[in-house]
């Protein structure tokens, strides 16, 4: 299973940087979720700009054994997001998201 997670997690890296000609400020952003690590499910994302109102983005997370209980969990989740405001990552949103889980 961690070989599969770090497979994907390495393809997704190579994918963005040969999408990323020339990137500028704002052009990505990186985050996570404090709620998840909160949990000890750390995340990590990032957020691509592809278009005047469009971005697209992806996030990883993933725990094993938190606080004792036997769990495993990994969840890879890539989105499409349009943004009603004349720029991108800010205010309102709507989007296309797929979560995968193992």
């Amino acid at each position: 299973m961690k070989k599969r997670f770090f497979n994907l997690l390495t393809c997704m890296v190579a994918l963005w940087a040969l999408s990323t000609q020339e990137l500028s400020a704002q052009m990505v952003a990186v985050r996570t979720d404090a709620v998840k690590d909160l949990m000890l499910t750390p995340s990590i994302g990032f957020d691509l700009v592809v278009g005047e109102k469009y971005t697209l983005g992806a996030e990883v997370a993933f725990n094993h054994n938190p606080w004792g209980i036997k769990m495993k969990m990994t969840s890879v989740t890539p989105e499409f997001r349009y943004w009603y405001n004349g720029r991108p990552l800010t205010r309102q949103y709507v989007g296309i998201v797929a979560n995968m889980t193992g």
